[in-house]
């Protein structure tokens, strides 16, 4: 018997390469043939939580050194097959957190604008959900003079 988790059935990570070739790997959720986003993209653009991607598996051999597998597996992404008209903007701080730190307001003052958020202590990816203006999202990080980069601002298949 181990202390280490099981993964639930239905989760598999999807490998997504940048322009620059880095790759990100994304946890999914098996949708029949596809995968639904589930985490919040913090380096490759186009892509949002939630957005169902079409993918294809990734051969064992090619996972030599790969550390955590999903249960599902490993995909590659081929692209978004529907998107969930979330848009993903990116925080990008130079310091790191820290408890006293005013990002915290930050942080609570998304959750208020009905987004998603998540991250390292030097980038944060917010999922602003369709429903909510990104005007206001993005007025509210200027006033707060936060160094911040569009993801996926449009929220559609590209």
């Amino acid at each position: 018997m181990t202390d280490v988790p099981e993964f639930p059935r239905d989760f598999a990570q999807v490998r997504i390469r940048n322009l620059s070739g880095e790759v990100e790997v994304l946890w999914a959720i098996v949708v029949g043939s596809y995968f639904r986003i589930h985490a919040q993209p913090l380096h490759v653009n186009g892509v949002s939580r939630n957005d169902i991607v079409e993918a294809v598996e990734v051969e064992p051999e090619d996972l030599d050194g790969y550390g955590m597998v999903g249960s599902a597996g490993v995909f590659d992404f081929v692209r978004v097959h529907a998107s969930s008209g979330n848009r993903t903007l990116r925080i990008l701080f130079e310091i790191p957190l820290e408890e006293a730190d005013p990002r915290r307001d930050l942080m609570e003052h998304l959750s208020t604008l009905n987004c998603d958020f998540g991250g390292t202590e030097h980038r944060y990816a917010v999922s602003v959900r369709p429903n909510q203006s990104i005007d206001e999202v993005c007025g509210y990080l200027d006033s707060c003079g936060f160094s911040w980069e569009w993801a996926n601002p449009a929220g559609e298949v590209a």
